[in-house]
């Protein structure tokens, strides 16, 4: 729904205005900084996770959008991979994916999410 009706941006959002980021195929966020909202790395892009890279809410993965860095940053909030039969993802130094049930409820503050439903989940240990 939110990208076929282009809700995303290139950016990140902040805590008080979270957004949907969209990593395109072909393109790189060099993550070194602060954000808020829901990443979706989309087939072919990647989130490069850098220096000390902060960021709350929802990372998702799809088809062969990968994940990979290097320093020292925390990422709240959860990780979910979709469309694929194996996925990597290649972090070193101090980097931490740390659920979070406040970083996943302050997605409530974006409008383009507010029609979306979760229709299923499981968990992956």
């Amino acid at each position: 729904y939110v990208l076929a009706n282009n809700l995303y941006q290139t950016t990140l959002g902040t805590r008080a205005s979270p957004a949907v980021t969209l990593i395109q195929n072909g393109t790189t966020l060099n993550g070194s900084g602060n954000g808020a909202g829901i990443i979706i790395v989309d087939n072919g892009g990647a989130l490069q996770v850098n220096g000390n890279f902060e960021f709350e809410g929802l990372v998702i993965l799809r088809g062969t959008g990968r994940i990979f860095g290097a320093g020292t940053g925390n990422i709240y909030g959860s990780l979910i991979t979709t469309s694929h039969t194996n996925k990597l993802i290649d972090l070193t130094g101090s980097i931490n994916l740390n659920y979070s049930s406040e970083a996943i409820a302050n997605l409530a503050k974006m409008n383009s999410v507010n029609n979306t439903a979760r229709s299923a989940w499981r968990d992956v240990f």
